[in-house]
């Protein structure tokens, strides 16, 4: 009998215990978390800007991306008319008088593929200090990136099918690759020479 009760005791206790532990501990739980809220009442913005920072970085990636495709393109372009002398680039000839010689042509294509040759110089630093991780996680280059590259994209996107006139790619190439390289090699300075954290 007494066996039978204390069997029969235990497990009223064993279901009180878990009753116990199922309504005390969710509140204990609850006022773990907001006196964690107290101490670090900021925490949640903190941990909203760590996942900006890592969708920063695809982003900029992507832009990059498509500003290097669009260059790329450009260049190839530039590099088949040359090849082919009978194609002649609309962009170039946007930039000429309606009766241009073969010269004038000439020059004002030799300067284009300078300046996009330039500008894949510029990306190859650019990438070099993004994949060597200097500036992956720094979110000023990688805001600066990302708003330059995307409007080069969008910008030598209308340059090519509205042939705009090639003074325009100057000053696309002196805001949106002069611009993100130079800054990019200030970040290498400050992590190789001044031994700076890359963030």
């Amino acid at each position: 009998m007494v066996n039978k009760s204390s069997n029969v005791a235990s497990f009223w206790l064993q279901i009180l215990t878990n009753k116990l532990n199922n309504v005390v501990c969710p509140v204990l739980g609850t006022l773990d978390s907001q006196v964690s809220t107290i101490k670090y009442p900021y925490r949640h913005i903190f941990a909203g800007a760590m996942s900006a920072v890592s969708s920063l970085v695809p982003a900029r990636f992507l832009t990059l991306t498509a500003h290097l495709v669009i260059v790329i393109t450009i260049f190839w372009s530039r590099v088949c008319s040359r090849v082919l002398s009978t194609v002649k680039e609309n962009n170039v000839e946007a930039c000429l008088p309606l009766d241009f010689t073969q010269d004038q042509y000439d020059k004002e294509d030799t300067k284009l593929v300078v300046a996009l040759s330039v500008t894949m110089g510029l990306f190859a630093i650019e990438l070099a200090g993004f994949f060597s991780g200097v500036s992956m996680f720094n979110c000023t280059q990688g805001l600066l990136s990302l708003a330059v590259h995307c409007s080069a994209s969008v910008s030598l996107s209308f340059f090519v099918f509205q042939r705009w006139e090639c003074w325009t790619y100057w000053l696309m190439f002196a805001f949106c690759s002069v611009l993100p390289a130079f800054v990019e090699i200030l970040l290498f300075i400050a992590v190789f020479g001044l031994k700076k954290k890359p963030l």
